[in-house]
């Protein structure tokens, strides 16, 4: 990540931990643009539990731990669980996946990827990282080569850390 990502980015976590809500959290990379990518198949998914509930006003899926392929999030506005993109995934996750997602009772992690092309993580509607059972709650994304993008457009709260690097 250049300085100028890692300072933006600082600056909009700045914003949510003093109570402002910030307009736009966004880290820009001046590399080329991130390339559309496939979801990968269930077999790259790793071991998950998954549980999905309507009632209507809450759509959510519960699933411990949520790894590479987000499509099951896709619609849901919760997610009961941790979101891990790292070496194990061979793609991309896809905005379409995120697009709904408004609150993480889990923790989100993005690390280690080596992905073929440059890639975007957006959360468009996420409000809050809140973790669950009194753990979690962190956003962690380091080494991650790659990373164009990386966008917490509605963010209001993270009861956790907020870690973001380029470190081994």
């Amino acid at each position: 990540m250049t300085c100028l990502a890692v300072a933006s980015l600082l600056f909009a976590i700045l914003a949510v931990a003093s109570g402002h809500t910030p307009q736009q959290a966004l880290l820009r990379r001046t590399s080329a643009e991130a390339e559309a990518s496939e979801v990968p198949p269930p077999s790259e998914t790793g071991n998950q539990t998954t549980t999905e509930e309507s009632d209507g006003s809450h759509e959510h899926v519960s699933v411990t731990p949520l790894r590479c392929d987000l499509s099951v999030l896709e619609g849901k506005r919760r997610l009961q669980g941790d979101i891990i993109i790292d070496e194990t995934c061979e793609v991309p996750p896809l905005e379409s996946h995120l697009a709904a997602l408004e609150t993480v009772e889990g923790s989100i992690t993005v690390r280690d990827t080596v992905f073929e092309s440059n890639f975007t993580v957006s959360f468009p509607k996420l409000r809050e990282v809140r973790g669950r059972e009194g753990q979690g709650g962190n956003i962690e994304v380091f080494n991650n080569a790659g990373l164009e993008i990386l966008s917490f457009e509605t963010l209001e709260r993270v009861n956790g850390s907020v870690k973001v690097g380029d470190w081994t």
